[in-house]
């Protein structure tokens, strides 16, 4: 296809396709370079899209969000502009950039218990989006971004199995997505889509720790991205029958005990999260960032009570050991 003309702007590399559209390098007058999105007006809702932005950067620039620079969102071509969160690779005359995304990383935070700072990281990030009035409604390992401090940022927010789109081609959105998001995506427009943000959150929060999908893993595993590439291709979308496959599915078992308290209620977070029955789950993300800072603050009170308790222990065994010795001598 023909790349349009952007004021201001040149484009150059391509970085990568997904279900809404392409992104590219560009170059600005200037010489700096940013990441243009061109979205697919067939499977994209550009007044929803619009509208989120508005709500997002409303009172201030959200920290939560990759920096978005300008966008044409009411006329062709329809595309966003942002900030170019990815590495330059130069192989011979060519060039190629690569997304600095969890996807790209997952292999780093699977199964390990060290993802759960990221873990909290995404919960306040999400949480922020929430405060806004915006639900991400298309949360994956590809739209979460690190920057060069590991900070987490989000993309894509508003896109992917949205109210008024035309068609939608296979994204692993759909695998983090709930039942009633995927049977009935005009939900969002009523408020249904901070629950599915929180499910979504569940669903990555138990694929980090434990390593696999909490349902339909063997299924979800095949059509998934493989560790390292952005995407899985050759795949059909068909919403429906994943929903009614996580219907009838049971949530899988947790690798092992848990080695602490604070481990093990971390965990019924998740599961609560999880829950095929929106109503009992947690309202929205700041409901669940509370809950998980609950969590580590009793975690700092134990550790804080168990440290004073050793402290007084050691005294008691100096003070024996004095009063040992007085006796000796």
């Amino acid at each position: 296809m023909s790349l349009p003309e952007i004021p201001g702007y040149r484009i150059e590399t391509l970085i990568g396709k997904g279900a809404c559209g392409s992104v590219y390098t560009a170059r600005h007058e200037s010489g700096g370079l940013v990441a243009v999105k061109l979205l697919d007006r067939r499977s994209c809702n550009p007044a929803l899209i619009a509208n989120r932005v508005n709500r997002l950067y409303r009172s201030s620039a959200p920290k939560a969000a990759v920096p978005l620079i300008a966008h044409s969102l009411e006329k062709e071509p329809i595309l966003l502009i942002g900030a170019l969160l990815a590495d330059r690779m130069v192989k011979g005359i060519g060039e190629r950039f690569i997304p600095r995304t969890l996807q790209l990383r997952l292999g780093d935070f699977l199964g390990k218990r060290g993802s759960w700072l990221l873990i909290r990281r995404l919960a306040q990030v999400l949480s922020e989006f929430h405060r806004r009035r915006v639900a991400h409604g298309n949360l994956k390992p590809g739209n979460i971004f690190l920057d060069a401090e590991n900070e987490v940022l989000l993309s894509d927010y508003a896109q992917g199995l949205m109210p008024g789109i035309l068609e939608l081609p296979y994204t692993d959105a759909l695998l983090y997505a709930p039942p009633e998001q995927l049977t009935n995506p005009d939900g969002y427009l009523e408020g249904a889509g901070y629950g599915w943000d929180v499910y979504a959150f569940g669903v990555l929060a138990f694929r980090l720790l434990n390593g696999i999908f909490p349902r339909c893993h063997k299924t979800f595993e095949r059509v998934a991205p493989a560790l390292g590439e952005q995407r899985r291709r050759g795949v059909e979308a068909d919403c429906e029958r994943i929903a009614r496959e996580l219907e009838k599915t049971s949530l899988a078992e947790w690798g092992g005990t848990p080695p602490t308290r604070e481990e093990e209620e971390g965990r019924q977070i998740i599961e609560r999260c999880l829950s095929l029955d929106p109503w009992e789950r947690f309202s929205d993300m700041a409901e669940v960032l509370r809950a998980l800072e609950a969590v580590a603050s009793s975690r700092q009170q134990r550790l804080a009570r168990e440290a004073d308790e050793e402290r007084v222990a050691d005294i008691e065994r100096r003070s024996r050991g004095w009063r040992t010795a007085a006796g000796l001598g």
